[in-house]
């Protein structure tokens, strides 16, 4: 009976979160044209919004004062929350970047975060369009089309009844990715959610490993699956591969997003060229990058020339 009990609570926690993440709005995804890969005349634009901060969901009914314990409550957990940053989603857009040159479109990799609430609204909404226009920012980023990342929502969902729980917390993460056309038109909508369970202890304060390393995993889902969406329709030959091993949750912000190597280099040129990216990159990023300069300097030497 307990263990029913506990799935039950278990199904009721996703149900919340699914509605939590996708909200009550009807969405339809757009997955990407076969056709579109035909088009490398297009100049794609590669950027992100700036995420915003984890935090602690607190589900059901309660009332003001349930609501005033349960934050009490959660006080810990929600310092160490707001410590963690999502700084996989720099190293995947990288990536996003990286194989489009390999496909042959020109890129440009947009260095500050996008603001989407400061876009200017469009006259009329219409399906199929990106809400705001993103005309401005591509005509002085000189691009066709912009591919946006952006990470809106993600932490942790407890349901509660008054101010008692009723089920443990899951970590979930919500990660959008879409390729807005200059006109506004949706060339890619996609949205993928990722909720994992915490195991063993989850009430470990102060530092919550429990809680980080879940989070943690439901980013590398989120965002592998994110990938995986968007090249699914790519020719077999340009198909992408898995994203690249991603540093803790705890590391600081990566900063402006790292440009890729330019298409069709030579391991030479790679190698120098990760290498330029490492030096301009934050601590953890600039180990994943220093590790592909690495790999390809030894290709490049195999080749009995020098970096």
């Amino acid at each position: 009976m307990r263990v029913m009990m506990r799935a039950l609570r278990s199904i009721l926690a996703l149900g919340l979160t699914l509605l939590w993440m996708t909200g009550c709005n009807p969405w339809k995804p757009t997955p990407v044209d076969p056709t579109m890969w035909q088009n490398k005349q297009m100049r794609i634009g590669v950027a992100m919004t700036a995420p915003s901060p984890a935090a602690s969901l607190k589900l059901g009914s309660q009332g003001l004062l349930d609501m005033a314990i349960n934050e009490a409550m959660a006080s810990d957990l929600d310092k160490h929350l707001a410590t963690l940053r999502p700084v996989q989603v720099a190293l995947v857009a990288a990536q996003f970047e990286e194989r489009l040159r390999q496909i042959g479109f020109p890129t440009v990799h947009i260095d500050q975060p996008i603001d989407a609430a400061k876009l200017p609204e469009r006259a009329e909404t219409e399906p199929g369009f990106y809400d705001r226009s993103v005309e401005e920012i591509a005509a002085r980023q000189g691009v066709d089309a912009i591919l946006l990342i952006s990470v809106s929502r993600w932490g942790t969902m407890r349901s509660y009844y008054g101010f008692i729980p009723t089920s443990d917390p899951t970590a979930s993460f919500f990660v959008t990715g879409q390729l807005i056309r200059r006109d506004g038109r949706l060339l890619w909508d996609d949205r993928v959610t990722k909720v994992g369970a915490i195991e063993g202890e989850w009430d470990q304060a102060p530092d919550f490993p429990n809680i980080t390393r879940a989070l943690d995993a439901a980013q590398k889902d989120a965002l592998a699956s994110l990938n995986s969406d968007f090249f699914e329709s790519a020719p077999p030959q340009l198909q992408a591969v898995s994203p690249p091993r991603s540093p803790s949750l705890l590391s600081p912000p990566p900063g402006p997003l790292p440009a890729a190597p330019p298409p069709d280099t030579s391991a030479c040129e790679a190698a120098r060229s990760y290498a330029e990216r490492a030096a301009k990159a934050t601590d953890e990023v600039r180990i994943q990058l220093q590790k592909s300069a690495d790999r390809k300097a030894a290709q490049c030497r195999a080749l009995g020339k020098e970096p």
